[in-house]
Formats: structure tokens, sequence, C-alpha cells
């Protein structure tokens, strides 16, 4: 914490690197959780720097959630177009290709393949395109790491 402290007393603006970023939703999230409970607050209580910078992000509020049905989700999906594929280079080391029928599945838990056609195969991520009959043509993000590749 006192490092913390340290960072949010040297920066320039009211954030961890100046201008709010991930990095402090990242952070925060975890001060949050302290702040909860009467033993743990004051470790971030006792730092007035972090106390305030902390104050900043949470009030950045949760948003404004909308309740939306299965079927509503569905629509949505149809009529939407999954987003541009990477810039990255297509690499796989295995040998598969880009355009290959191929079906992804967890390794550890959650077994279940899921088949489509290969779109791209990068160092982190693998995206999977398939049809679906309830929501169209969806493109399915799978981490590489954890996640096994098969040919079909």
């Amino acid at each position: 914490m006192a490092r913390l402290e340290r960072q949010l007393s040297r920066e320039d603006g009211d954030f961890l690197f100046g201008e709010a970023s991930v990095a402090d939703f990242a952070v925060a999230h975890c001060l949050w959780f302290l702040k909860g409970t009467p033993v743990t607050a004051p470790l971030v209580d006792d730092y007035p720097q972090v106390q305030a910078w902390l104050g900043r992000v949470l009030g950045f509020g949760h948003g404004a959630p909308a309740e939306m049905s299965a079927e509503e989700a569905l629509e949505v999906a149809r009529g939407s177009q999954p987003a541009a594929l990477p810039d990255e280079s297509f690499s796989d080391p295995n040998g598969f290709l880009p355009g290959q029928a191929v079906a992804i599945a967890a390794t550890d838990y959650g077994v279940d393949a899921v088949q489509g056609e290969l779109l791209f195969a990068g160092s982190e991520e693998l995206i999977l395109r398939r049809e679906d009959p309830r929501a169209g043509t969806v493109h399915v993000h799978f981490p590489r790491l954890g996640f096994r590749i098969e040919a079909r």
C-alpha cells in the first residue's frame, strides 16, 4: 500500500498513469474489497493518496445496466456483425490453417467442444466462426492456454 501511495504522490493526474485506465480498475476492486470490513478498511484508510484515488475510481460508478431478456439478447446478436479479426498474423505451430473445420475445448473443465471454422490463431487466442440457429454468425474467442484444438 505504501508503494501505491508513493506512486500516486508522484504521478501527474488523478490516476495510476495520469489518466484513468484499465490499470486503475484492476487495482481498485481489490481495495474496494478491503474497505468492506472494519478489520481491513484501515489498510486503505491509513493512506490518504490511496483513499482519494479509490474514491475517484469508484466515482465512475457501475454504469446504467438495463434488463434484457434472452430473446432480446439473441436479437441483438442476430443483428450484429462480428468484430474485425486481430491485426496479428495467423500463426499456428500445429499446422492448422485459416478456414479449417476444427473443434476447440477446454482441457480441464467444460470439455464440451465448440465446432466451427478456424478464423484466427495468434500467440494468445484462437477465434472460431460458427453459425448459430438462434444468434446467427458468431465469432467465439478462446485463450491458447488451457484449450485444445482438433481437426474435424
